[in-house]
């Protein structure tokens, strides 16, 4: 019997149909040489594979199609379900609000005019319309 060895290649000599048995010498794997045939060193082997994979890439692509709209989908279910906040409401909105409350009072002030406000303390302002002052008297 001879033994397995990585470093060298083994030819098995002799006719046709000679055989020899051979083992590795660390996990004890046996295996019968037939004429002809050699062990090579795996660092020596090289492998070449065709693998048509379109199918699965196909498949793949279409797997993403549908989590991105699952994912797009969830996005406007949660910013559906967030409540919103102060700030994200536009000035124009919290105004309109302010204005249909009781206890605000509201002075328009049509475009181009100019209308001058003196407060109690004597201190006076000039507002430029277009322009909402909202009164607060609660």
């Amino acid at each position: 019997m001879g033994i397995f060895d990585r470093e060298s290649d083994v030819i098995v000599n002799g006719a046709p149909g000679g055989t020899r048995i051979i083992r590795h010498p660390e996990s004890g794997y046996r295996t019968a040489l037939h004429a002809g045939e050699r062990v090579v060193p795996i660092r020596d082997l090289a492998v070449k594979l065709n693998v048509d994979v379109s199918d699965a890439l196909t498949g793949l692509k279409a797997l993403r199609r549908e989590a991105d709209a699952a994912v797009r989908s969830l996005n406007s279910v949660n910013e559906a379900k967030r409540e919103r906040t102060i700030s994200d409401y536009t000035t124009r909105e919290l105004t309109d609000e302010l204005a249909r409350r009781t206890g605000v009072g509201e002075i328009v002030i049509p475009p181009h005019e100019v209308v001058g406000v003196t407060f109690a303390n004597g201190i006076g302002r000039s507002i430029a319309g277009p322009a909402r002052v909202l009164i607060n008297v609660d």
